[in-house]
C-alpha cells in the first residue's frame, strides 16, 4: 500500500541513507526500495516499473531458500504498479497489473492480499463504468474478508459497494455500507481510510442537498488530511468543499478552491481528478458568464476523459459544451455533441442497469460463493 504524507520522513531518510550502503545482499536491497517506494509515496511509474524488471530478474536467478522472498515481493510490486497506474488514469495497465498480482497471490495462497486484489480490479471496473463486473468483483473480495475476519479490508469493501449504490442514486444503501464501512474503520483506528469514508458520506449528504450536514463532514476528513498531509487525498476533499459552495451560490470562493485542488493534482500528475475538476471549473464560468475560459476548461477536461476512457466525464463536460456552442451560435456542433453525451449519460443511468446491478448484489449477498475457502 502507498502512502501519499510525510509522517514516515525520518524514517525515509534514514532507509535512504542505508540503501547508499554498497555491502547490502539483493534481498535487503528490494526490501528497502519497496519500502521507500510505498512510505514515500512514488507515484512515478517507471519507479515500479523499474523495481518489477529488478525483482523478476532476482527471481529468475534466486537460490531455492530465496524464491519465496522474491515471490511474494513482486506480487507487492506488480499490486503497487496497478495502484499507481490507476491514480493516473491508465485503466489497461492498472487491470493488467492487478490481474497479474492476483495470480502471484493465488500461486502463495495468500487469502488476504487475494482479497485485496478482487477489490482493486473492481474499483477499476466501478471507474470504467462497468457496474456488473465491479460488484462481481467487490463480493468476491467481501467474501473472503468475511471468513478470515479482515476488518480494514470489510472497511474498504463496505465503503466501495456504498459508493456503488450512491452512483446507482440509492442513497439509502449506499449510507448503509458507509456506517459499516466507517465502524470497521474505527475498530482498526485507521484514520485515513476513516476520512476517506467522511468525504463519501459529504457527498453523499450534499447530493441529497443536506449541505450542512455535507460540509460537516467534509470538515471531519480535513481534519485528519490537515494533520498527516496527504496531498491527493486534501485534493479531493477541497474539491468538495468547493462543490459545497458551488451549489450554495458563492462562485468565486468556489473556483479559488477548485484551482488549489486542480494545483495539488497538477503536481500529482492525477489525470481522474483533474477531468472532474475542468468539469467543475467549466461549469463555473459559464454560468459566470465568461464563454472562453467555460470551452478552454471544458474542453481540456473532455480531452483527459477520452484517454482515461470515462463516459461519465466525458458526458458531464459534453453537456457544458452543448450550452458553449449554443451561446456561440454553433447549433450544429451543439446538437451533435447533446446526442453524444445525452447517450453516455443515457448508459449510466437507465432503469434496467440499475434493476440489473441490484439484482445481481442481492444474488451473490444471498446464493452465490465466489471463493472456496477450506
Amino acid at each position: 500500500m502507498l502512502y501519499t504524507n510525510t509522517i514516515f520522513g525520518d524514517e525515509i531518510d534514514s532507509l535512504r541513507a542505508v540503501l547508499k550502503k554498497t555491502n547490502f545482499n539483493d534481498t535487503s536491497r528490494i526490501s528497502l526500495q519497496l519500502a521507500i517506494g510505498e512510505m514515500e509515496g512514488v507515484y512515478r511509474l517507471s519507479f515500479w516499473d523499474s523495481l518489477k524488471v529488478e525483482c523478476e530478474n532476482k527471481l529468475n536467478s534466486a537460490k531455492p531458500n530465496e524464491k519465496l522472498f522474491y515471490q511474494k515481493n513482486l506480487a507487492v510490486i506488480i499490486n503497487d504498479l496497478g495502484f499507481v497506474a490507476d491514480e493516473q488514469g491508465n485503466s489497461t495497465k492498472a487491470l493488467e497489473a492487478y490481474k497479474k498480482a492476483l495470480t502471484l497471490f493465488e500461486q502463495l495462497e495468500d487469502k488476504k492480499a487475494i482479497a485485496r486484489a478482487f477489490n482493486n480490479i473492481g474499483s477499476v471496473y466501478d471507474n470504467l463504468g462497468d457496474l456488473s463486473l465491479a460488484i462481481d468483483y467487490y463480493y468476491k473480495s467481501l467474501n473472503i474478508r468475511e471468513v478470515i475476519k479482515d476488518t480494514s479490508g470489510l472497511a474498504s469493501c463496505h465503503n466501495n459497494i456504498g459508493y456503488l449504490y450512491f452512483k446507482q442514486k440509492n442513497y439509502k444503501k449506499a449510507l448503509e455500507n458507509y456506517k459499516k464501512a466507517s465502524d470497521y474503520a474505527k475498530l482498526e483506528n485507521n484514520l485515513y481510510r476513516y476520512a476517506i469514508i467522511m468525504g463519501n458520506f459529504g457527498l453523499t449528504y450534499s447530493t441529497m442537498k443536506d449541505h450542512d450536514k455535507a460540509l460537516n463532514y467534509y470538515m471531519e476528513a480535513k481534519k485528519i488530511y490537515d494533520t498527516y498531509n496527504y496531498p491527493l487525498n486534501q485534493s479531493q476533499n477541497i474539491s468538495n468543499i468547493a462543490a459545497i459552495y458551488k451549489k450554495q451560490g458563492k462562485l468565486q470562493l468556489a473556483l479559488s478552491m477548485y484551482k488549489h485542488s486542480l494545483h495539488i493534482m497538477d503536481s500529482l500528475d492525477y489525470k481522474q481528478g483533474q477531468a472532474v475538476v475542468y468539469s467543475s471549473i467549466s461549469s463555473i464560468y459559464l454560468t459566470l458568464g465568461d464563454i472562453k475560459k467555460a470551452q478552454v476548461n471544458a474542453e481540456t477536461g473532455m480531452k483527459l476523459a477520452k484517454e482515461l476512457g470515462y463516459p461519465k466525464e466525458i458526458s458531464n463536460c459534453g453537456l457544458i459544451l452543448v450550452d458553449v456552442y449554443q451561446k456561440n451560435g454553433n447549433f450544429k456542433d451543439a446538437f451533435f455533441t447533446y446526442v453524444r453525451s445525452k447517450n453516455l449519460a443515457d448508459s449510466l443511468n437507465n432503469d434496467d442497469l440499475r434493476r440489473e446491478t441490484l439484482q445481481k448484489i442481492f444474488n451473490t449477498t444471498m446464493t452465490k460463493k465466489w471463493w472456496p475457502i477450506v
